[in-house]
C-alpha cells in the first residue's frame, strides 16, 4: 500500500488537537522484501515525535495503537522519540524517519532549507 492513501488519515490525526507540526519526508515508506515463497512485502512507516504533552496526538495515537490500526497489518509502525526539533529534522533528512511531529520553527527551517522539495507539512 503506498503512503498516499494513508495521508488523509495521518493528516486528520495530526490536526486533531495537536499544536505540533506533522512533517513528512517526500518519499514513499520503505518496504521489506518478502521472506519466502508466497510471502508479502511488509512496509514500514517510521514516525518521530517528542515524548511530552505538546505531542499529545502522537502519544495517544501510538499508545492506543491508532496509527498502527489505520496503517493496517501489512505495515509496521516504528517510532522514535526526540527532545528537540533539529534532531528530528536531522533524522528526517538522513532517511531515518518517514514522518515526524515537530514545532513550527523546525518545520519552517526544514521547508526553507529544502526549498519545499524534501518535506511536506501536513498540519
Amino acid at each position: 500500500m503506498p503512503v498516499a492513501p494513508r495521508l488523509p488519515l495521518l493528516a486528520s490525526l495530526a490536526v486533531a488537537g495537536s499544536l505540533a507540526a506533522f512533517t513528512l519526508l517526500d518519499r514513499p515508506a520503505r518496504a521489506t522484501p518478502p521472506a519466502g515463497p508466497g510471502a508479502r512485502a511488509v512496509e514500514e512507516v517510521r514516525l518521530g515525535y517528542f515524548p511530552n504533552l505538546t505531542h499529545a496526538t502522537a502519544l495517544v495515537g501510538v499508545e492506543r495503537g491508532l496509527f498502527a490500526a489505520e496503517l493496517g497489518a501489512d505495515v509496521k509502525l516504528t517510532t522514535a522519540t526526540f527532545n528537540a526539533g533539529p534532531a528530528a529534522i536531522e533524522a528526517l533528512f538522513s532517511g531515518a524517519l518517514d514522518a515526524t511531529y515537530i514545532g513550527p520553527n523546525p518545520t519552517v527551517n526544514a521547508f526553507s532549507k529544502s526549498k519545499g522539495e524534501a518535506v511536506r507539512v501536513v498540519s
